[in-house]
């Protein structure tokens, strides 16, 4: 067993569900383990603290005190849906527009030809001079660095 199954077991002694076997098993654990030993002692006392308290009752009319102070959530008057909703329509409005406009103004003559940009052959995989091209000159074998 682990650490963890011993402090599940430990609940379950102090809680009067574990057998007799089980108990004596916890035991020689807690002799050779300090972190178990710990839990279970801080598990001791939390659980004297509980026999401790003493049941009350709720004085009459408590329920009714406590929600009486609880306020109902304000309503949005119509006039602010209305303005939230007609400011939400023109940012999106405003956003189509600069979109269209922005598109618009790449789509001149001056504009590469798409089969170009598609192939990118004009790239090279490392530019002069990177890492990258250090890096692979390196390891083709041809170092001249």
């Amino acid at each position: 067993m682990d650490c963890m199954e011993y402090r599940k077991s430990a609940s379950r002694v102090l809680d009067g569900e574990a057998d007799a076997a089980e108990e004596r098993e916890l035991m020689l654990h807690l002799e050779g383990c300090g972190s178990c030993r710990l839990f279970h002692e801080s598990l001791q006392a939390v659980s004297a603290m509980h026999r401790e308290l003493v049941e009350t009752t709720p004085p009459p009319g408590i329920l009714d005190a406590v929600l009486a102070t609880t306020r109902r959530p304000e309503r949005i008057s119509g006039w602010w849906k209305i303005g939230i909703s007609a400011a939400a329509a023109v940012v999106i409005l405003l956003g189509v527009r600069i979109g269209d406009y922005i598109s618009s103004s790449y789509g001149d003559a001056s504009s590469p030809d798409q089969a170009e940009v598609f192939e990118m052959d004009y790239l090279e995989a490392f530019p002069p001079g990177s890492l990258g091209e250090r890096l692979m000159v390196t390891m083709e074998g041809d170092v001249d660095v």
